[in-house]
């Protein structure tokens, strides 16, 4: 797994210790690193390619904005899912594209069949917007 984000390096390591995912990282591929931005689909491209991701694999986004993560990723041409805490909707239908809603990072977790993090678990909201 890996984090792509427009945000600096130090930062977003820092961010993803504090709720617990760093460990299950195997990068975090910024803007600043990669040298373009979400939703440019080169961004998710470089990322896969620099993590050596096998093209049998499935990837998927997992991001909050619509239009940066969503978007790029459909364009990329990767399964999208929001982070979206109020979600109370299965599905949305986005750029055509049917993506699921998850209302608390859990829940992606459990869909990956991970159910331990080094930390208690996390609402990705309340932890991040402490910074």
């Amino acid at each position: 797994m890996a984090i792509i984000t427009n945000g600096q390096i130090v930062d977003q390591e820092e961010k993803a210790e504090v709720i617990g995912v760093r460990h299950l990282m195997d990068g975090i591929f910024t803007s600043e690193r990669v040298g373009c931005c979400k939703a440019d689909p080169r961004i998710f491209q470089r990322t896969i390619k620099a993590s050596e991701f096998s093209s049998s694999m499935h990837v998927m986004m997992v991001g909050d904005s619509v239009d940066s993560d969503i978007k790029g990723a459909l364009v990329a041409r990767l399964s999208a899912i929001l982070y979206s805490p109020p979600a109370q909707e299965s599905q949305h239908v986005l750029f055509g594209k049917k993506v699921p809603p998850i209302s608390h990072m859990s829940m992606f977790l459990e869909h990956l069949n991970i159910t331990e993090t080094k930390s208690e678990p996390f609402s990705l909201s309340r932890k991040v917007n402490q910074y």
